[in-house]
């Protein structure tokens, strides 16, 4: 398993790789609405561009800690904590 640390404003996001599955848990209330359901098409493609721009920091944060990992098409399973 490799783990990493994405710090973003207003929390962090965990980061794990193991087998074909990158697990990011999402820490403090402001990254919230990254796992509750949109309410609106706007916040819908806002929390599908920001999943997406925070999966890729995801995958280059593994890669760097272990080359070898091969997480580009892993399945993402986001959940969230209040930090």
């Amino acid at each position: 398993m490799t783990n990493a640390k994405i710090t973003v404003k207003g929390g962090w996001i965990d980061v794990s790789f193991e087998g074909e599955i990158l697990t990011m848990a999402a820490i403090g209330s402001p990254l919230h609405y990254l796992v509750k359901a949109p309410t609106s098409i706007p916040a819908r493609h806002k929390q599908s561009e920001d999943k997406s721009r925070f999966r890729r920091l995801a995958v280059e944060a593994i890669l760097e800690r272990d080359p070898a990992a091969t997480p580009d098409d892993a399945e993402v399973v986001w959940s969230w904590r209040n930090g």
